[in-house]
């Protein structure tokens, strides 16, 4: 079956050796495995990589189908069959189509960035696995599919050197989260070198962000124009800060303000008023701190507040520091 395989990898990939070997196992053993997290996590990169390295990833027996610009959940099957190169022939249109084509082979598809499409999708992913037995999938999105089988793995943030202790620059280095940060920095600029006593800078930084990937990456891109010490100072506005990515990539990745803003609108307008509420929880919360702060009657829409204005519905994001996904 002709299609477009897997996009190269244009960077290095850091990190991650642990949910890698736990994702190959489960792929091994479920149809659908689908990648959760908050956004800038590196759902899609960790998929990638994964699908990459399982037998046939590299071979065309992997698909990868990129659904971010999609917007009509009516048109994915379409969608999915212009992605793996299936034309409709012999009176077979939309999923007919797809399952003629999959048939028995063995498969793999990746579906990447379902959130929005999450009904669709499901109803997609349990047709298709229902009808080719042979087809695994594997998707990432902002939630479950919630299709039966479905096997879903939370990815978190990247590991971090223990804070308020002293370390060595070799312990320091063994953060997923400051090893990545020195790869994005030494290809912002190529001049780049860690100073003495800079790792313990750069580890600060890596904390101050919680490990996110896309946080770190973007923090790590102002380095050439920003000293270490510069960067760590600026994140005390990190919307501010964490802008300039990629042209190429997509528009969600730019910038942490643009990632906030798509899981923002993904939300309903009662849980876009529970986000805001959770904004005041600073410093991370649990199920019985939210439910003091969420439970009440009245608040914000009663007052006229247009959640979608709102600029604290970006801020707390920030300020539930990303461990809680919307």
């Amino acid at each position: 079956m002709p299609g477009r395989g897997l996009p190269p990898a244009l960077d290095v990939f850091v990190g991650r050796e642990r949910e890698l070997s736990r994702l190959h196992t489960l792929l091994r053993s479920c149809r659908l495995l689908t990648l959760t997290g908050p956004g800038g996590v590196g759902k899609t990169r960790l998929a990638l990589e994964l699908a990459g390295r399982v037998r046939g990833g590299r071979t065309g027996r992997a698909q990868w189908v990129a659904l971010d610009s999609l917007q009509d959940g009516e048109l994915l099957p379409q969608a999915l069959a212009a992605a793996l190169g299936v034309r409709e022939r012999g009176g077979r249109a939309g999923i007919e189509s797809l399952v003629h084509a999959l048939g028995t082979r063995t498969t793999l598809i990746v579906l990447d960035n379902c959130e929005h499409l999450a009904e669709a999708c499901a109803r997609l992913a349990a047709t298709l696995l229902a009808r080719c037995p042979r087809l695994r999938l594997l998707a990432t999105s902002r939630e479950p599919l919630r299709v039966p089988g479905e096997v879903v793995f939370r990815v978190g943030e990247l590991s971090l050197s223990p804070a308020g202790e002293e370390h060595g620059t070799a312990a320091l280095l063994r953060s997923e989260a400051v090893r990545l940060f020195l790869a994005r920095a030494r290809t912002s600029d190529a001049a780049f070198e860690l100073g003495s006593g800079e790792a313990r800078t750069v580890a600060e930084i890596c904390r101050r962000l919680d490990g996110l990937p896309l946080a770190i990456e973007l923090a790590a891109g102002r380095v050439g124009s920003l000293s270490l010490p510069g960067i760590l100072h600026g994140l005390d506005d990190q919307l501010s800060l964490l802008t300039d990515g990629s042209r190429t990539g997509p528009g969600r990745h730019r910038e942490l303000g643009a990632a906030i803003d798509w899981s923002h609108r993904l939300l309903d307008p009662l849980e876009r008023v529970v986000f805001r509420r959770l904004s005041v929880l600073g410093g991370g919360f649990d199920a019985e701190g939210a439910a003091e702060v969420c439970a009440n009657g009245g608040g914000d829409d009663e007052r006229g507040r247009d959640p979608d204005r709102d600029p604290r519905s970006k801020s707390c994001a920030c300020s539930a520091r990303w461990r809680r996904n919307p």
